[in-house]
């Protein structure tokens, strides 16, 4: 792998990191419609056309169920009251859908500071010194095997997945450090504090997923799920167990920069960057991600985990995003185009 991946000096600077947000909500609230829709949700919206205005978006065109607009690194394309919005031909689930507010279209506030800000204009978002420590964390161990398919385990497929991105990432002169470098037991809270105590610039956990729809498929990324709104896939959860992370526009950046590497390098159907609750989202200090690459469940997911050069050619995928994360600069072609054949439906 060629360590020259569009570098164009990502800078990760702690105070940079601590105002850009303050600066970005600033500008969302200057744009905000002081109403919520109808139904009373206690949600502040975001007129569509502010973000036009102030030169975020360009629309390109606007059809009755269809809203398609480039920014400065790429397309937007959203459907109406729906939470899918495709980036570039990557699905990206939203917090909420898109929806009327008084004859507008708009948007929630949270969606516009930790997704589509970040993703439109990351340059002003992301001002990253070239030091940098990853955490890659192979999900189980031990006595915890996690997904288990008829000739694999999640626990081994993983550990051996992280140790070629180290490899690769440490060619590429970025320090990694690993939870666990072989069949151990540790706990969700020690992988954090791993993280913090070697001051890690990004959190990547790396997992299997699996089903008991054996057609499930595909690649999914997580990154922390908004206070107020469910997690992507539902299920019963405290809204509010996670406040707003100074780390959010960070993570939607890495998990698309992974994302779209995964979704193109080695063809996985793309179910999408989602939000979950995970433990390691909720505590980790840096900008954090969780990798479902692929489902043991299925049978041709199954086969091609089984082979050494898929999980090879996996592992270049996601050492590429995270070299694209921590070298990211302010050019369109630094983000991949994802290819939209593959695209998962609405959960």
């Amino acid at each position: 792998m060629s360590c020259a991946v569009k570098s164009y000096g990502f800078i990760m600077n702690s105070v940079f990191m601590k105002v850009s947000p303050i600066i970005i909500l600033w500008v969302v609230i200057d744009m905000a419609m002081a109403c919520t829709p109808e139904n009373g949700q206690p949600f502040q919206y975001i007129a569509v056309k502010n973000m036009v205005s102030r030169g975020i978006l360009f629309p390109v065109n606007a059809e009755t169920n269809e809203l398609t607009f480039l920014c400065k690194n790429g397309t937007m394309m959203f459907e109406a009251d729906s939470r899918k919005l495709l980036f570039n031909g990557l699905i990206v689930w939203l917090n909420a859908p898109l929806t009327r507010v008084k004859d507008e279209w708009c948007l929630v506030q949270t969606d516009i500071v930790s997704i589509i800000y970040p993703l439109a204009v990351p340059d002003f978002v992301l001002n990253f010194p070239p030091e940098n420590l990853i955490l890659l964390d192979p999900g189980h161990g031990g006595s915890d095997g996690g997904a288990v398919g008829k000739n694999i385990v999640e626990k081994e497929v993983v550990l051996d997945i992280a140790k070629i991105v180290k490899q690769k990432l440490t060619a590429c002169h970025i320090a990694t450090v690993m939870s666990r470098e072989d069949d151990r037991t540790i706990s969700l809270s020690e992988r954090v504090q791993i993280a913090s105590r070697n001051e890690a610039t990004a959190f990547v956990s790396i997992h299997l997923n699996s089903s008991h729809n054996p057609d499930a498929s595909g690649v999914e990324t997580f990154v922390l799920a908004s206070s107020g709104f469910q997690s992507t896939d539902g299920g019963n959860e405290k809204f509010t167990s996670k406040t707003w992370s100074v780390y959010d526009q960070f993570s939607i950046v890495l998990a698309y920069c992974i994302h779209s590497n995964i979704v193109k390098g080695v063809g996985m159907v793309d179910r999408g960057i989602k939000r979950s609750r995970f433990e390691v989202l909720r505590t980790a200090n840096c900008p954090a991600v969780l990798l479902e690459c692929g489902f043991v469940s299925n049978p041709r997911d199954e086969q091609k985990l089984c082979d050494l050069q898929f999980r090879t050619n996996l592992a270049e995928a996601i050492s590429t995003g995270i070299i694209q994360f921590v070298t990211y600069g302010n050019l369109p072609s630094s983000f991949i185009k994802a290819d939209n054949n593959k695209a998962a439906e609405e959960p």
